[in-house]
């Protein structure tokens, strides 16, 4: 979520404002956001467990 400035190199997806407190497209769209976070976490976890094994 950008919040504040400008997106000038496209890292950032436009998320619109929910119409209602936990309106089901809102519910959706979160979903998605944490999914892609828990997915880089995983796969940063991972590789962090690869370099330091030997450890």
């Amino acid at each position: 979520m950008l919040v504040r400035g400008k997106d000038r190199y496209g890292h950032f997806a436009p998320v619109t404002a929910p119409e209602v407190e936990l309106h089901p497209d809102a519910l959706t769209v979160h979903e998605q956001a944490v999914g892609v976070y828990r997915e880089t976490y995983r796969e940063q976890e991972a590789l962090h467990m690869q370099a330091f094994a030997a450890e």
